[in-house]
């Protein structure tokens, strides 16, 4: 599976921001990229990680939009999207 989805990150101010990000799910993770033409920015382990759907009151959450955490050893990431099916 792939396409955009945004992904939580924070400006040098430390206010939330969103990226729009092109996302590859593979056997070997999630791999997102900056540009689909360039090598991937990151990998983020699927195994042995937490997925978590965000509710309202959840840090990342937007009305409107379906949102969900990925923690893993390594870090935690927040990505949304604005339809169900991007989300499934």
């Amino acid at each position: 599976m792939c396409g955009y989805i945004e992904k939580m990150d924070y400006n040098f101010l430390g206010s939330i921001r969103w990226e729009e990000k092109f996302f590859v799910l593979t056997n070997v993770g999630l791999l997102y990229f900056a540009d689909p033409l360039k090598a991937p920015s990151d990998l983020f382990p699927v195994l042995d990680c937490e997925i978590k759907k965000l509710v309202r009151g959840d840090e990342g959450y937007t009305t409107g939009y379906e949102a969900l955490r990925l923690v893993y050893s390594r870090k935690t990431i927040i990505f949304r999207c604005l339809s169900v099916s991007d989300y499934d």
